[in-house]
């Protein structure tokens, strides 16, 4: 049954206060968080296994939020979940090239940003990765 809760996770500049998680099986659970953005976390190893899934919000700050917490995951390997701090495995040369497209993105959002041109963003479809 999934749980709401006050939990602080942030990985980059990007930080979520609010969550809900919800355990899958007796190793892996699924943490939601605003945004479209959700972690299914695998806790057997001390490098857990991490798969991200996104769907793009329209609202410009949820966007933007969300790619900064995906760019900061792969520049940092680190998800902080409360006072924990999770290190995830490397990534492949095909995510590093989706994490390209995402730093591209996000350097755009940040130019409509400055230009103050932020009411809606473009319906992006959904996108699964593991980390």
């Amino acid at each position: 049954m999934p749980r709401d809760g006050r939990v602080r996770i942030s990985s980059g500049a990007a930080v979520f206060e609010r969550a809900t998680v919800q355990r899958l099986t007796p190793v892996t659970s699924r943490i939601t968080l605003d945004g479209g953005l959700s972690l299914d976390l695998g806790e057997t190893s001390a490098n857990p296994d991490l798969e991200v899934t996104v769907e793009f919000s329209s609202n410009f700050a949820a966007r933007k939020r969300t790619i900064e917490f995906l760019v900061g995951l792969v520049d940092s390997d680190e998800l902080h979940i409360g006072d924990r701090v999770l290190r995830h495995h490397g990534l492949s040369a095909e995510k590093i090239a989706e994490t390209e497209e995402l730093r591209d993105h996000l350097a755009f959002l940040q130019r409509l940003d400055e230009l103050k041109l932020t009411n809606t963003c473009a319906p992006v479809s959904p996108k699964q990765t593991s980390l």
